[in-house]
């Protein structure tokens, strides 16, 4: 999410999945925790934007103690009514949890009998109302943004990779876009049906309905090279929650395919398949992106807010869409990491902009000489780790992002350096050894350490401690331990000295050395100049 607004990259343990059936007759319950999941939702009338929610016991619960179902979203629960359970025994019950207004406990019969179902009602248009952002819910003209994760309850513990029918019933013709599996629609049948799983609902789901809702159409995204055999070509299916607004379809269409396609490009193979976007234009700014907000599971969606006074939406103008989409293929990391999530972005947001083009190198490296000069030291000792912890409490935002940017920075510098000195002294053999070893020497780039990060945590969230190994061992030192940790003064001008990036007003690096003449019509036009004598010339040159 966009600064200084907090992240909403959900980050939340994949132990805690969803397992909910709903509406089920006796004949086709679930027969155990693997098989028959489900959830039902309702909303016949858009007007009164009362979302009615039914779930299911599985055939299999069984035991006496009571099972925890709780919203995600704080306060979520603040807009449940009429919770209620359906054919069971009379003494059967949901108690509201007297700890967190969030949460019920289910209780069986006496003689340890579950209820077969669980009904309840959100008052979606009251939690818009209250809240106004997509990661609780939006209202907008009897077309509803909200997030599974405020709205449909998440029963624990629950078994992994639960498969999820999710059945919607809207009215008749209502538009929809959501990022799951739409499965072949039922004769007979009004109501439109999903295939999802427990880790997609744990890390959530935007989804948008209603009459202002249109398609933007499907975006085919490039790879950046040869595809492998049976892997998906990634595209993105784009909506418009259709307000009145400047920007032309194609010109909303092509700003959506420079930013996917940059980050598509990054990712490669790990790019997830298919994208869900929605773009929502906001009057009274002329601001191209304004906010947005990214849930990344393996069917990421992606709600992004943009200005309706704005006809010019394009890369160079806008570095927000780039970062949220850049969010889609972070790694899946136990906990939160700022520094981490957020600062890698940021930093990538830059990068990948001048690499597509659309931004001149001079242009970034100035913006990246003031944001880190901003905020690339640790203040009042605090380190970057610590304020990454903090950030919630502290709303030192721009100290995070900026300072996990310069981070990434420093590494993606002694990166290449070391691949650069490993290839100069012809000790590929000995590189190709490391990789085996899992020394990092196979990494050259923090691309690739970023990729390798993404691919691990595929088959398990990382921790810290894990990011950091993969990290270090890619640098060849403790370097990101160090400067995530440290208290005292990062040698941020020294970097910039050396890669030749040097403040306008500075004479050096103008004169008659190589490159001098490009350098002085960069100085013409921008606040740094870019000095190709410099140590590490080539290698500001590989960064972008």
């Amino acid at each position: 999410m966009f600064m200084p607004m907090r992240s909403s990259v959900a980050a939340l343990s994949l132990a805690l999945l969803l397992a909910l059936a709903i509406g089920l007759a006796p004949s086709t319950r679930a027969t155990s925790p693997e098989a028959g999941w489900s959830v039902r939702v309702r909303m016949p009338d858009l007007e009164a934007g009362q979302l009615q929610v039914e779930f299911g016991l599985p055939a299999a619960t069984h035991g006496r103690e009571p099972l925890s179902v709780c919203l995600f979203m704080e306060g979520a629960g603040r807009f449940v009514r009429d919770m209620r359970l359906g054919d069971a025994q009379s003494d059967a019950k949901i108690v509201a949890d007297p700890d967190d207004g969030d949460c019920w406990n289910i209780h069986p019969s006496s003689q340890a009998v579950w209820p077969r179902a669980v009904g309840y009602r959100v008052d979606l248009k009251a939690m818009a109302a209250q809240h106004g952002e997509p990661d609780y819910a939006e209202h907008i003209l009897a077309t509803y943004v909200w997030n599974e994760q405020a709205v449909l309850l998440h029963p624990s513990p629950l078994p992994e990779h639960a498969p999820i029918q999710i059945e919607l019933v809207l009215p008749p013709n209502t538009p929809l876009l959501v990022p799951w599996l739409e499965l072949p629609a039922k004769a007979g049948s009004s109501s439109r049906f999903f295939r999802s799983d427990s880790a997609q609902h744990d890390l959530g789901s935007y989804i948008v309905f209603g009459p202002r809702l249109r398609s933007l159409g499907t975006l085919g995204l490039p790879s950046g090279g040869a595809v492998a055999s049976g892997h998906k070509e990634a595209s993105a299916r784009l909506s418009l929650v259709d307000l009145p607004h400047r920007a032309s379809d194609d010109t909303l269409r092509a700003w959506m395919q420079g930013a996917l396609g940059a980050v598509s490009r990054f990712y490669g193979e790990l790019m997830p398949s298919e994208v869900a976007v929605t773009l929502v234009p906001m009057g009274g700014s002329s601001e191209p992106g304004i906010y947005g907000s990214v849930l990344r599971p393996l069917r990421p969606s992606a709600v992004i807010y943009f200005g309706a006074a704005s006809d010019r939406l394009n890369l160079h103008d806008d570095w927000l869409a780039t970062h949220e989409l850049f969010h889609i293929g972070n790694p899946f990391i136990k906990g939160r990491l700022p520094w981490l999530i957020e600062g890698f972005t940021t930093y990538y947001q830059e990068v990948l902009r001048v690499r597509s083009g659309a931004v001149r190198r001079e242009e970034t490296w100035e913006d990246l000489q003031r944001m880190l000069g901003r905020y690339c030291q640790p203040q009042e000792g605090r380190s970057l780790a610590e304020d990454s912890r903090q950030m919630r409490k502290t709303h030192r935002y721009q100290r995070v992002y900026w300072g996990g940017a310069c981070v990434a920075l420093g590494l993606d510098m002694a990166i290449r350096v070391r691949a650069r000195r490993a290839s100069e002294s012809g000790v590929a053999a000995r590189a190709e050894q490391g990789a085996a070893a899992g020394t990092g020497m196979e990494l050259r780039s923090l691309d690739d350490a970023l990729r390798k990060l993404r691919r691990d945590s595929l088959r398990k969230p990382l921790t810290e401690d894990e990011v950091l190994a993969v990290l270090d061992a890619a640098a060849g030192e403790r370097l990101a331990t160090r400067l995530v940790h440290e208290t005292r003064s990062i040698p941020l001008a020294d970097w910039l000295r050396k890669l030749g990036v040097r403040p306008r007003s500075d004479g050096a690096g103008r004169g008659g050395g190589v490159g001098s003449a490009w350098a002085a019509k960069a100085a013409a036009s921008a606040g740094v100049v870019l000095d190709d004598t410099a140590p590490l010339a080539a290698i500001r040159r590989a960064l972008f």
